[in-house]
This record gives structure tokens, sequence and C-alpha cells, in this order.
């Protein structure tokens, strides 16, 4: 089974578009409010 997986450096290696992307962007976007100031300008 788990053997069946590609690692991560085979060009057979692919990750599920969603929800890796929609994590990723959820994860750059949290750790921008937290150090972003409040007001922007």
């Amino acid at each position: 089974m788990v053997r069946d997986l590609p690692s991560n450096h085979s060009p057979f290696y692919a990750p599920v578009i969603d929800p890796t992307l929609r994590l990723g962007v959820e994860a750059l976007l949290t750790a921008f409010k937290a150090w972003a100031p409040a007001k922007l300008g």
C-alpha cells in the first residue's frame, strides 16, 4: 500500500490540488494577518 505511493522527488508524485492549494493559501493568509499591522498605510 504505502510502498505503492511515489516519493516526493518522483516524477509520478503530484499532490491532490484540493485541499492542498486551499489549505496552503489559508495558512499564508493566517500568517500574514498575524504579522501585518492592523492598518496598512
